[in-house]
């Protein structure tokens, strides 16, 4: 197995934030279970369960009040095991709820 390390920008303040990473496009009004919950401040994740020759789609809640906001989607294909980093993208929807 790889790595996968995740990074992203947030506006504003929020309770907690959740990572999720699929084998298929997500629908942002139908996620499916998160890979990780994180504290509010986090800005960065290792995903560990990385595989060669996989395309894995990535997005990033954040939540605030009760209420979560979803990130645009990232599409990463992973062609052999390396340790890759991005910065997800087109996160600027994720502004204070």
């Amino acid at each position: 197995m790889g790595s996968l390390v995740s990074t992203w920008d947030l506006d504003g303040f929020v309770s907690e934030q959740k990572y999720y990473c699929s084998l298929t496009p997500m629908n942002p009004a139908s996620m499916p279970a998160a890979k990780a919950v994180l504290a509010g401040d986090v800005r960065e994740y290792t995903d560990t369960a990385i595989a060669a020759g996989q395309t894995y789609y990535i997005r990033i809640g954040a939540v605030k009040n009760g209420v979560e906001k979803i990130s645009n989607e990232t599409i990463i294909s992973i062609d052999s095991y390396v340790s890759l980093s991005f910065i997800a993208a087109g996160n600027a929807g994720l502004s204070e709820a």
